[in-house]
C-alpha cells in the first residue's frame, strides 16, 4: 500500500476502511458504441455521472474533515484533558501488569458503552423526526418540573427557558421540552454528531481512554446519554458526573450493584439529613451552577459543599426524565436495523405513535 495512504490513516489501517471508485474512460464507452453495445455505453455514462456527483458532494469542504477524520471525537478529549491532570501521559509501559489491567477494563468499558451510545444514536434518528415533547409540569413549572441555571465557560446562561419548544406556547400551554431536537437549543450541535463522538470514543477507548477522564461510561450512561438527548453539552454532563457526590455514587453502584440513579438518592439524603431541610430544598433553586467553579472543585483547588449539593440536586431531578428517554430505546431497538440507516415515513409514524401511547 502507497505510503501516503499508511501515513494518513496511521498506524490503526484498516483496508475495510479504504474504499477507492474510478470513473470509466470515455475511449472505453466510445469503443462499446462503434460495436453496437450501446447499452454497457449508457452504464457506463450513467456510473460517471454518479461519480460525479458524488465527487462534487464529497469535495466540498464541509465533508472534507469529515472524510479525513472519521469518528473524531476530539471535543471529547479537549475535556478529557481538562479534567485529568494524568490524561494520557504516555508513561506507562506494556511490561506492566497494572498497565494491562487498566487498558483491560478501558477496553471493557468502551465495549459496552458502544452498544448504549448507538442504541442511542439510533433512537434519536426516530424521535428526531417524531416531535415528542415530556408531559407538560403542573403548578407554575414551565419546561422541566424544577428550576436551574447553569453557567458555562462562555458565560452563557442555561435555564429552563433554553429547552422550551417555543412552538408549544399557547393559551393551553406554558411551554414544553422536546425530546431529541435535530440541534442542541444549547451549543448548536447536531445531537447525532454529538452522541456519534461517543460511538467513536468508545470503539478508541483501550488506546484512547476517554471514557474514564470524562467520567460518561456505562454505570452513568442512562443520565449522560438522556441530558445529551435532551440538548445538554458534553461538557456540561461531564463536569457535573465528576464533581464528588457524582463520584461517590459511581463507585457506589459498582461495588454494590446497585442502579448510577438509586445511589444518588441515597447520598442525597445522607448529605440532608444533617442539613437544613429547607435549605437542600431550595438550593437548587437559588444557585448558578458555574462551570467554572465545578472544574475548580474537581481538581481540589476549592471545596464547595453548596455547589456540590446543588448538582447532586440537579441530576436527581433530571434522572426521570432520561430514565424516559431511555425507556423509548427499548420501542425503537425493535426497528434498529432498518432505522440504523435511516427511519422511513411509515416508520416515523408509527414510532411516533407507540412513544406517545408509551410516554
Amino acid at each position: 500500500m502507497p505510503k501516503e495512504i499508511t501515513l494518513l490513516s496511521g498506524t490503526d489501517y484498516d483496508i475495510d476502511k479504504m474504499y477507492c471508485m474510478f470513473r470509466y474512460s470515455t475511449d472505453a464507452a466510445m469503443k462499446l458504441r462503434k460495436k453496437q453495445e450501446n447499452a454497457r455505453a449508457d452504464r457506463m455514462t450513467i456510473k460517471n455521472e454518479i461519480f460525479d456527483m458524488m465527487w462534487e458532494a464529497l469535495g466540498d469542504p464541509s465533508c472534507i474533515e469529515k472524510q479525513l477524520h472519521p469518528g473524531s471525537f476530539g471535543p471529547l478529549v479537549d475535556i478529557a484533558k481538562e479534567l485529568d491532570d494524568h490524561y494520557k501521559e504516555g508513561n506507562e509501559s506494556l511490561m506492566y501488569v497494572q498497565t494491562q489491567v487498566k487498558l483491560h477494563k478501558a477496553n471493557a468499558a468502551g465495549k459496552e458503552f458502544v452498544g448504549i451510545a448507538a442504541l442511542n444514536n439510533v433512537s434519536h434518528s426516530v424521535t428526531a423526526f417524531a416531535n415528542i415533547h415530556f408531559r407538560e409540569p403542573g403548578g407554575d413549572n414551565r419546561g422541566f418540573d424544577f428550576d436551574f441555571t447553569i453557567e458555562d465557560s462562555n458565560g452563557n446562561k442555561i435555564t429552563n427557558e433554553t429547552f422550551i419548544d417555543k412552538t408549544t406556547i399557547n393559551e393551553n400551554s406554558k411551554g414544553k421540552v422536546r425530546i431529541d431536537p435535530e440541534y442542541s437549543p444549547v451549543d448548536g450541535e447536531r445531537l447525532s454528531r454529538t452522541i456519534g463522538m461517543f460511538v467513536g470514543a468508545s470503539a478508541d477507548n483501550a488506546k484512547e481512554a476517554v471514557l474514564g477522564s470524562i467520567n460518561i461510561n456505562p454505570t452513568t450512561g442512562t443520565i449522560a446519554m438522556g441530558m445529551m438527548r435532551i440538548g445538554f453539552s458534553p461538557r456540561t454532563i461531564a463536569y457535573m458526573l465528576s464533581m464528588p457526590s457524582a463520584q461517590r455514587a459511581m463507585k457506589m453502584s459498582q461495588v454494590y450493584g446497585i442502579r448510577f440513579e438509586r445511589a444518588l438518592g441515597l447520598i442525597y439524603n445522607e448529605i440532608t439529613e444533617n442539613t437544613d431541610s429547607e435549605k437542600a430544598s431550595r438550593i437548587l433553586q437559588e444557585s448558578t451552577i458555574r462551570e467554572s467553579d465545578m472544574l475548580d472543585v474537581i481538581k481540589g483547588r476549592t471545596t464547595d459543599d453548596d455547589l456540590d449539593l446543588a448538582v447532586l440536586t440537579f441530576l436527581l431531578n433530571i434522572s426521570d426524565y432520561c430514565k424516559a428517554i431511555s425507556d423509548i430505546n427499548s420501542l425503537t431497538s425493535l426497528n434498529s436495523t432498518k432505522n440504523a440507516v435511516g427511519p422511513t415515513v411509515y416508520d416515523t409514524i408509527e414510532m411516533e405513535y407507540k412513544i406517545k401511547q408509551f410516554l
